[in-house]
């Protein structure tokens, strides 16, 4: 199941390149804040990936955002019913790894968040 959930999320990073070689990025697992890498080791935070202005990067970023909450809801479920199952080991696991998605989640909308700020302030400008 791990590996599934791997490949659906490199899969859904296909839409991302670097900003500065135009190459595919991957994201730096459990790394924080939220940084990903290109295949010439260039690394960058999601602001930077916002910052490009890229239709395509965005779109993907909301797709990525998409499955991480789809997860962390189905870890929360599955922590959920550890604990009525007596087991509170495993509870506290998908408790953790909650937590690292929502943690992401928190810095991607941060970012958006950030960057249509900038955007409304640069536009009250003109």
């Amino acid at each position: 199941m791990y590996a599934e959930e791997a490949a659906r999320e490199s899969e859904t990073l296909a839409g991302l390149i670097c900003p500065q070689c135009h190459t595919q990025v991957s994201l730096f697992s459990g790394v924080s804040p939220l940084t990903f890498h290109c295949l010439r080791n260039h690394s960058f935070g999601v602001d930077r990936l916002i910052g490009t202005h890229s239709v395509a990067a965005r779109e993907t970023l909301c797709a990525l955002v998409s499955a991480w909450q789809q997860k962390a809801s189905a870890l929360g479920k599955g922590a959920d019913q550890a604990r009525r199952e007596g087991c509170p080991e495993v509870a506290a696991r998908f408790d953790r790894e909650a937590g690292k998605l929502e943690a992401r989640l928190q810095a991607v909308r941060s970012a958006f968040l950030l960057e249509d700020s900038k955007v409304i302030t640069l536009s009250e400008i003109d």
